[in-house]
């Protein structure tokens, strides 16, 4: 009976000292809010909007820009695929997974992934 009483006892402790450590975490993350001309940075998330039009910005090889412009995110090609558990299936590598990209034209543009620098709401929103 004694055990069970100890058992008890460790797991509320163990519980609320875990609970503890993760509000201290969380005050200390904010306590390092990134700053920009001596003021804090809004802690808003922002999420990408895929129904837009965007200007995709990449770099090749030599590091040249190359901007693909007013084109739509469709998704990924390749046969290895984004769980729904946010992992990637077995057999990854940068080769076999493409971004893919919709043109205003309707033409399809297929990015390694790794030659994607930023991305741009396009100034012109074309739909078909």
């Amino acid at each position: 009976m004694k055990n069970v009483f100890y058992i008890v006892v460790g797991v509320i402790l163990g519980f609320f000292g875990s609970a503890m450590l993760s509000e201290c975490s969380n005050v200390e993350n904010l306590a390092h809010v990134p700053q920009i001309a001596g003021q804090d940075v809004p802690q808003e998330n922002f999420m990408i909007d895929f129904t837009k039009r965007y200007d995709v910005i990449c770099s090749d090889h030599n590091k040249e820009k190359m901007i693909y412009s007013n084109v739509k995110i469709l998704g990924y090609a390749g046969e290895h695929v984004k769980e729904s558990g946010g992992f990637i299936s077995k057999g990854y590598n940068r080769f076999n997974r493409w971004l893919v990209l919709e043109t205003a034209d309707n033409r399809r543009v297929y990015l390694s992934e790794n030659k994607i620098e930023y991305l741009e709401e396009a100034t012109v929103n074309y739909e078909p």
